[in-house]
């Protein structure tokens, strides 16, 4: 791979990262929203908002693992076409 493919390649792994961290952030929120109103309720209100909420916390997890691969993309790519790696 050249430099400039590498380029286009870390531009492109760079946008898909910074549409994972929005839709991550939003399920981080959802979660903590969705935790903050346990105390007080049913029990048949918390075992629906529990499983809701792990239900979330699963697709977080997916979408953190996602953007954990990119990341390692990221990196290789960064460094064939000399541009800052990203954490």
């Amino acid at each position: 791979m050249n430099k400039y493919e590498a380029l286009g390649r870390y531009i492109e792994a760079k946008e898909k990262l910074a549409k994972l961290t929005e839709k991550r952030e939003i399920f981080a929120g959802k979660i903590i929203d969705a935790s903050q109103h346990l105390q007080g309720i049913s029990a048949t209100s918390l075992k629906k908002t529990s499983a809701e909420i792990t239900e979330m916390l699963e697709q977080f997890i997916k979408i953190n693992d996602e953007a954990l691969e990119l990341v390692d993309q990221i990196n290789q790519y960064a460094e064939i076409c000399e541009r800052p790696k990203v954490s």
